[in-house]
């Protein structure tokens, strides 16, 4: 797909009328991800970056393309990974007869019936519909505090990021999660009770963890962020904070 090599759309793909160009165009990246078993474990959020489009419509098309046989989503026994298998037979298919050849004017419009006009002109006005669903406060606040996938970062050719879709935190880039991880995350904090000026003890807890693993000698990579400010990172914040508060109101007493 890069440096010299292409995106092939098989013919069985190209003449299928049920399929937007851009389905076309999707599935043909995907095939360029494949392994020789013909599985991509490119991420939803890899791909939107990849191709500069919402992750919405990744996911859409990703199902468009499995209801029409074209695509399989499987989780390996093994790693518990998800992976995209495409799934039909890429056979050599002849060109419809009625599609036009060198010689012929392709400006003429006299050999359509009225009916081909009116929907080649309404097609014409009518822009794609892309599925823009408005993002919650909360989506928006976890998008503002990861880093934002452009296709060119240096961390995207991390597996966290293309298997899984994790990204690095703004502040805290040892930190990799999903936004919807994050999102989490941010609702659980909410739910704590816990101050608003200690949301950020939290964060900063989980890095010197992680700081503490390189020092050791340990990769980070492997490490579930998730489940640690979801789990024991969490309650230890949570016991901390209960701890200040019944220290302030036993000095209160006095």
């Amino acid at each position: 797909m890069e440096n010299g090599t292409y995106l092939v759309v098989p013919a069985v793909i190209f003449f299928d009328g049920k399929l937007t160009d851009f389905e076309k165009i999707f599935l043909a990246f995907l095939r360029s991800y494949e392994d020789n078993h013909k599985r991509c474990y490119a991420s939803a959020d890899y791909i939107a970056a990849r191709l500069n489009k919402p992750r919405d419509l990744i996911l859409k098309t990703r199902k468009v393309l499995a209801e029409n046989g074209y695509l399989k989503r499987i989780q390996d026994p093994t790693t518990g990974i998800w992976y995209l298998q495409t799934s039909k037979r890429y056979t050599p298919t002849k060109l419809p007869q009625d599609v036009r050849i060198e010689g012929d004017d392709w400006e003429e419009r006299g050999d359509e019936t009225p009916h081909e006009q009116m929907c080649e002109s309404k097609c014409a006005k009518s822009p794609p519909a892309i599925n823009t669903k408005a993002k919650t406060e909360e989506e928006q606040l976890a998008e503002s505090m990861l880093e934002e996938a452009t296709g060119f970062k240096p961390w995207e050719n991390d597996n966290r990021f293309i298997l899984v879709g994790r990204r690095p935190m703004k502040e805290w880039p040892d930190i990799w999660l999903t936004a919807q991880q994050l999102v989490h995350v941010l609702h659980k904090l909410q739910e704590s009770q816990l101050e608003p000026s200690r949301y950020r003890d939290l964060f900063d807890k989980a890095t010197s963890r992680l700081e503490t693993w390189k020092i050791a000698g340990k990769s980070t990579k492997a490490v579930d962020c998730f489940s640690w400010l979801t789990g024991f990172v969490f309650i230890e914040v949570l016991n901390e904070s209960n701890s200040v508060q019944r220290l302030k109101r036993t000095l209160e007493r006095k």
